[in-house]
């Protein structure tokens, strides 16, 4: 039924106070479920209220839409089925880290007891981690059909999505990180940090530790083994091999789960 019916769920973005600038792209929106028709939105939260039982299915959007009295016909119908209430988990989810941001509170944080002997680079790496983990955490409640999600939004006709939204939330965690530069960093950071997540995603998915302490903890090793290579590696060309190799190996990784 979702998949016959085509309708503008998502509105272009109207509102200045929920549009950040980055170096890497001019605009991104940090509010992006307030660009959704109303109604649809309200049938997308049902939905994701029944992704832990029935999953990211056609079952639990037809069923949603009953439960709201929505009619087969309606143009609240979402063409991509599936897909789409993934994406909105996604966006829902990276909405949820820059609402936390915009309302931490604004008091300075207490002097450290003990001196800071990091690097900026490794207060970054740090401060990256705790936000991957915050998004992680995000992915709990539907962890059981997670890896299915995974296997459609890798789907070639998927990926120039899925990969905008890497994309949208990666920009997100190094803006929140504190990384203001506008150097090459900036985007050797953000690449970085978009298979850093891809990975852990897919570890995550096989995690069968207590509390996902073991997906924690890859996250921390992978941002290590990140800093550690391009330390080592001599100039920017190599280092953007480096990075597109581990993209490659990412994507390939999630497309032997189909």
């Amino acid at each position: 039924m979702f998949r016959t019916v085509r309708s503008c769920a998502v509105a272009l973005p109207t509102r200045a106070s929920t549009l950040r600038a980055y170096h890497s792209i001019n605009l991104i929106n940090t509010k992006p479920t307030e660009d959704y028709n109303p109604k649809t939105k309200k049938l997308l939260d049902a939905a994701m209220d029944l992704v832990p039982s029935l999953g990211f299915t056609d079952q639990a959007l037809t069923l949603a839409s009953r439960r709201l009295g929505y009619t087969d016909t309606t143009p609240l119908v979402l063409p991509e089925g599936p897909l789409d209430l993934i994406v909105y988990h996604l966006r829902r989810e990276r909405e949820k880290l820059a609402v936390a941001s915009e309302t931490a509170p604004a008091d300075p944080p207490a002097a450290p007891t003990t001196p800071d002997f990091r690097t900026k680079d490794q207060r970054l790496d740090d401060a990256c981690h705790e936000l991957i983990v915050q998004r992680l955490k995000g992915n709990i409640p539907v962890i059981e059909h997670l890896d299915n999600a995974l296997a459609l939004m890798v789907q070639p006709q998927n990926m120039a999505e899925s990969l905008s939204e890497l994309g949208a939330l990666s920009d997100e965690i190094v803006h929140q990180a504190g990384h203001r530069s506008s150097d090459f960093d900036w985007y050797t950071r953000r690449a970085s940090i978009s298979a850093v997540y891809a990975a852990s995603e897919v570890y995550m998915c096989q995690d069968k530790s207590k509390n996902f302490e073991d997906t924690w903890k890859f996250v921390k090793s992978s941002l290590e083994a990140r800093r550690g290579l391009q330390e080592g590696v001599g100039n920017v060309g190599q280092w953007v091999s480096f990075q597109g190799i581990a993209s490659v190996m990412v994507i390939r990784s999630l497309m032997t789960r189909l």
